[in-house]
């Protein structure tokens, strides 16, 4: 499985909240992107384009999140307006999500039990699930190794069908060059999409 750039920092009012109109071309725009890869997402600002992905999928699937949060507030203005902390409740409302399994800590994994053996999945990972020392991103962050995420992913990798993945999180004060932790982050997570 191949990593894909979709940073949509570029398009207007999309950074956190995103306007109908700007969902409409980052929609138009991932037509045209392969759904079986790995996207990179950049910030978690933009964390909401995993809804996007989660609608283009054409079988049922299960959503696993790997986030320091949840994801799935209430839109803080109005239902039109979708935000990077609330689009998981949108991703339940889809008829061919069958349920989710948010981790936040390596014993949050065992909610994956819920989710039967050879079940197709979609994957999402922001950074901000890693602790400081392996991870520097522009949201609080948990407590998690990478060693931890590692080995939970490929778990995951081998016990389901992955029918995407995406990543997100980038350093705060980063605007070209991203910090070393983030790199390295995402190189170690691709050493297991690569094998896909």
């Amino acid at each position: 499985m191949k990593a894909v750039q979709s940073d949509y920092s570029f398009i207007e009012s999309s950074r956190r909240y995103c306007a109908p109109e700007s969902a409409d071309r980052i929609r138009q725009d991932l037509r045209g992107k392969p759904r079986e890869a790995v996207h990179m997402l950049g910030s978690g600002d933009y964390h909401y384009v995993s809804l996007f992905r989660a609608e283009s999928f054409r079988q049922d699937f299960y959503l696993i999140l790997f986030d320091n949060h949840s994801d799935d507030q209430a839109e803080a203005f109005c239902e039109e307006l979708l935000s990077c902390g609330g689009w998981v409740r949108r991703v339940r409302s889809l008829d061919r999500c069958k349920g989710d399994v948010w981790i936040r800590t390596v014993r949050d994994a065992g909610r994956l039990d819920s989710i039967p053996d050879a079940s197709a999945v979609f994957l999402s990972i922001d950074l901000d699930v890693l602790s400081p020392l392996w991870a520097d991103t522009d949201w609080d962050q948990g407590e998690m190794s990478l060693s931890e995420l590692l080995s939970e992913v490929q778990g995951i990798a081998s016990r389901f069908r992955l029918l995407g993945a995406d990543i997100c999180g980038r350093s705060p004060s980063s605007l070209e060059e991203d910090s070393p932790l983030n790199e390295k982050a995402r190189e170690s997570l691709m050493q297991i999409f690569d094998r896909l």
